[in-house]
């Protein structure tokens, strides 16, 4: 069991380092709720001391004051959330000895909950999705679960383990900060401007929470860890469902206005990428930002990580019920692409535990284009000199770690918001879900099965022009004040399904009292189209010819009839879709949501 193989790790370590070194203190260390005092109990620690719960700045000096006067021969064992030697207090003294101990695995967390009692699968996955390895948590969860609270009660279920979280808080001076902390909790991160507006926090309190346990510092400002975040912020969606609403408009907001103000596109991705976490929607928080910390960092393939690239190819095709032939033969075009488009998630100890392929849209990739994209190459494929677009077609995670999962899915987004063309074709629902989801416009299916599983791929696209990114998480929303409806990507999908009739009357445009049905929707497009090929503005006119012969006449050598390159030829295409937005909405009466 691998609870037991970390304490015992653990407790081993320390008994060396009592044995082997002379240095006077031994620092153990791991966040709240690991179970640090539970893997020293019963140890035999001869004459060393053990001082807990060294916290806060109180305990690490008393702490200190012992080291600087300490006899020879004296030993400690501090336990502790963070090193001791990262205090102020400590910058005279030599480090300790410092032994860590992580959070448990999947599997032990489920263990613990069958000792607890329980033995539902949907309420052991709850314990494991929530607890983020943390067995003080995971013990929480299986008594609201044990007491009666629904496994799909997730904001009833979290809601005791946030105040246990909060409680035990208290001894780093996090009762001053608890309304700041859930609301960073809900955030996600926040900067001192941000808190300020939404929370009126004062820098003083600022501060404060910055030297929790529990937040860490980034670009963005301070960042609440998992699995606290996921637990208060749940906490937060059951107790005060509509303050948090509000919380979550205001957050996009301020985002939005942030990225808008930054001219360089690697420091809007940067913005971009973190404030999905504000998007109020399951699957995106699920899949993206789950109850866990990654332990990985992403780099791309070298030469000689061909043998990982194949283990975990083969794991993606058992996983996925895909054919084992038909993905060794997709592999082997990947490796024939330069670049191959190969990136692995590494943990601490350099093993490869997660992969993907991000291939840049290059004439060099058109092999590997052809295979995924199929009758929609032609279409899609951006210009031959590779200036913009990825084709994502590959991401699995080793052992299933939702949060090595998530941290491979934000890297190949934030390539793809860098690329400023994202282009996915996937036959796992899931994906597909989380495309949608993310607003993303499908674009057809493959004409064969790919990867012989019995699905065809869907294919999916997605822009992000310099201006658009901003917008983009605009339209995506808070669902709450400020959410509107996503007009422009509706619009995007309705001229895609222009010759499916069943998917047309599925769209949301289909109920405006404008249209009413999906053949009044088809005419009042073409309309819209016709409208802006009138319009006199050479830039329009170019738009509604691409948009003609994208969408009302199914896509045939586009940018030759057009007479330009690629990369004008889908500017104009976006130009063309937002004049019919415009148009369609302007026909509808909503101008003004625009």
């Amino acid at each position: 069991m691998q609870a037991l193989d970390s304490q015992v790790a653990v407790r081993a370590a320390v008994l060396a380092a009592l044995r082997d070194t002379d240095h006077p203190l031994i620092n153990v260390v791991g966040p709240l709720g690991v179970g640090k005092t539970r893997a020293l109990a019963g140890l035999d620690l001869g004459a060393a001391r053990v001082v807990d719960d060294v916290d806060d700045a109180a305990a690490v000096g008393r702490l200190a004051d012992r080291l600087r006067d300490h006899q020879a021969g004296d030993r400690w064992i501090a336990v502790s959330r963070r090193p001791v030697s990262a205090w102020p207090r400590w910058q005279d003294l030599a480090p300790p000895v410092t032994v860590r101990l992580d959070p448990w695995r999947a599997g032990a967390i489920e263990s613990l909950a069958r000792e607890a009692g329980l033995r539902q699968p949907a309420e052991l996955r709850a314990v494991a999705s929530l607890s983020g390895g943390l067995p003080l948590i995971a013990v929480q969860l299986a008594h609201s679960l044990l007491s009666g609270v629904p496994a799909d009660a997730r904001g009833a279920l979290a809601a005791p383990a946030a105040r246990e979280v909060l409680r035990r808080l208290a001894r780093e001076g996090a009762e001053a900060v608890d309304g700041a902390l859930s609301a960073l909790a809900t955030l996600g991160s926040a900067d001192e401007e941000m808190l300020t507006r939404l929370t009126s926090l004062g820098p003083a309190e600022f501060d404060l929470l910055g030297e929790l346990s529990v937040v860490r510092r980034d670009e963005l400002g301070l960042v609440l860890r998992e699995p606290y975040r996921t637990l208060l912020d749940l906490g937060a969606r059951w107790r005060r469902p509509l303050a948090r609403q509000s919380l979550l408009a205001g957050g996009v907001q301020h985002r939005m206005r942030q990225a808008a103000a930054r001219r360089d596109r690697r420091e809007q991705v940067a913005i971009v990428g973190p404030s999905l976490a504000l998007v109020d929607d399951p699957v995106i928080r699920e899949t993206l930002f789950p109850a866990a910390e990654p332990r990985v960092r992403i780099r791309p393939a070298e030469p000689g990580d061909e043998a990982d690239i194949v283990r975990l190819t083969r794991l993606w095709a058992r996983r996925g019920h895909l054919d084992a032939k038909a993905c060794g033969r997709m592999l082997e075009t990947w490796w024939a692409c330069q670049p191959t488009g190969f990136y692995l998630a590494v943990d601490a100890d350099g093993e490869a535990v997660g992969l993907s392929n991000v291939l840049p849209l290059r004439e060099s990739a058109t092999p590997a284009l052809e295979l995924l994209l199929q009758q929609h190459t032609d279409t899609l494929r951006a210009d031959p000199d590779g200036t913009a677009g990825v084709l994502v077609g590959l991401a699995v995670s080793g052992d299933e770690d939702p949060a090595v999962h998530a941290a491979i899915l934000r890297h190949t987004l934030a390539i793809g918001m860098m690329s400023q063309r994202v282009l996915v074709s996937t036959p796992w629902l899931p994906y597909q879900r989380l495309c949608e989801q993310l607003g993303m416009s499908h674009q057809g299916d493959t004409r064969h099965d790919v990867y012989r599983c019995g699905r065809m791929n869907r294919i999916y696209l997605q822009d992000f022009a310099v201006e658009q990114l901003p917008s983009w998480l605009g339209r995506l929303g808070a669902g709450g004040q400020g959410a509107g409806f996503d007009w422009e990507r509706h619009v995007r999908q309705a001229l895609g399904d222009l010759h499916r009739p069943g998917r047309l009357a599925a769209s949301p445009l289909s109920a405006l009292p404008v249209t009413g049905s999906g053949a009044a929707l088809a005419a009042l497009l073409r309309a819209a189209v016709e409208i802006l090929g009138g319009s006199g503005a050479g830039e329009d006119v170019e738009a509604a010819r691409a948009l003609t012969w994208r969408y009302l006449q199914g896509g045939i050598g586009e940018p030759v009839r057009l007479g330009r390159s690629r990369a004008t030829y889908f500017r104009r295409l976006r130009h063309g879709v937002r004049r019919v937005t415009e148009i369609v909405q302007a026909l509808a009466g909503e101008a003004g949501q625009r």
